[in-house]
């Protein structure tokens, strides 16, 4: 009868953890894609209004500012969701773990078609910062143009 009350007991507790690391693990996805989507959505109107003045050498100094705070941006954008995409990873592992103890199955069947998602963002974030670099070069040219 104890081995009952604890084994109930058992099952109860990993099932709110279970509960837990999946609540965590879609939080963390979801907050990658955010401050992904927030970040770059933000990057692509300041580089709108940068390429709208990169002639204008009398704001030269604010064009290669915005430029150099675009790379910053586009390498925390991508830090952060590393960093969040591990964690989901963590979390759904435990999830695994729990369903094979407890004999479910809901994570177990799927598996992910690879380093997709992650290889998508890293070619976005360099992208990004290929572009903010040749801002910043076509801004120190227009500069060193105009000393010459």
């Amino acid at each position: 009868m104890e081995n009952d009350i604890y084994k109930n007991e058992r099952v109860s507790i990993l099932l709110m953890e279970y509960r837990k690391a999946q609540d965590s693990a879609e939080h963390h996805t979801n907050l990658g894609w955010t401050v992904t989507s927030i970040i770059c959505a933000g990057s692509l109107a300041l580089l709108g209004l940068v390429v709208d003045n990169i002639t204008d050498n009398s704001v030269a100094h604010i064009l290669g500012a915005t430029a150099i705070l675009g790379i910053i941006l586009a390498l925390v954008m991508n830090r952060i969701d590393s960093r969040c995409g591990h964690v989901a990873s963590q979390k759904y592992t435990r999830c695994k773990s729990i369903e094979e103890e407890l004999k479910m199955h809901h994570h177990l069947e799927y598996s992910p078609g690879g380093p997709s998602f992650q290889l998508l963002h890293d070619i976005v974030t360099f992208c990004l910062v290929v572009i903010w670099f040749g801002v910043l070069i076509k801004v120190i040219l227009n500069k060193i143009s105009i000393v010459n």
